[in-house]
């Protein structure tokens, strides 16, 4: 990512699996600086994908003062080496005043951006609660719906959003989505592992609701942003 990007003129220049929170607020600015100059010198449209941590994920709830800390990735529950290394999380505000200092001085313009968070309950950490652990292991409670629902009682699913320590809007966000996601989970209150089809179809329900996404404002595991780039001139 820091390095001089290969030759030739491009349509995507895409990023998952949050590589750009490995960098620095700065170090990002200089990485996307050189792709948008790219774009610029090549002379055609392109789609920049930058994918990062979202800051207000509640993976994380306990660090939401922070902006970078020291991230350990344990991907899988329960086995292996855990590697921890600094790494930034990002708020909408921050992603964009990160774009727009790399855009500038760089001959293209942005046409369109848009954001949406990804793993807003099912993010990786609810399952290894790493970081959180108080969190309801949503990620684990949700796949067992489908693979073995007598584990599962519905109400182990509810969701109970953090009421201070991030934004207004942040915090607006997430009780909405707290009463879309328990609204789902009502009709089996105070009732014990539902029947296989049951299960299925709210496994189901709560993923679509997942699928829909978060507004882009760090609220997931991970914020996308998408640019459209071409040529300022």
């Amino acid at each position: 990512m820091r390095t001089d990007l290969p030759d030739g003129a491009f349509d995507l220049y895409l990023s998952c699996g949050v590589p750009y929170s490995h960098l620095t607020p700065d170090e990002l600015v200089a990485a996307l600086h050189s792709v948008l100059s790219a774009v610029a010198a090549r002379g055609r449209r392109a789609a920049v994908v930058v994918d990062v941590l979202g800051r207000y994920s509640v993976e994380w709830r306990p660090r939401w003062d922070a902006e970078r800390w020291d991230y350990a990735m344990s991907f899988f529950a329960g086995g292996g080496e855990t590697i921890s290394e600094p790494m930034t999380f990002y708020s909408r505000p921050a992603l964009d005043a990160v774009v727009d200092a790399a855009v500038a001085g760089s001959a293209a313009r942005i046409v369109r951006r848009t954001a949406v968070d990804r793993s807003v309950l099912v993010g990786r950490h609810t399952a290894t609660g790493s970081f959180h652990p108080d969190v309801p292991r949503f990620r684990t409670l949700v796949n067992d719906l489908l693979r073995e629902p007598s584990r599962v009682r519905p109400g182990d699913l509810r969701f109970t959003p953090a009421t201070t320590g991030a934004p207004a809007d942040v915090l607006a966000w997430l009780r909405d989505f707290a009463d879309r996601w328990n609204g789902l989970l009502e009709p089996y209150a105070d009732a014990g592992p539902p029947a296989d089809a049951e299960a299925a179809r709210l496994a189901h329900a709560l993923l679509e609701l997942e699928r829909a996404g978060g507004p882009g404002l760090g609220v997931g595991h991970s914020l996308t942003m998408t640019l459209v780039v071409e040529p300022a001139g």
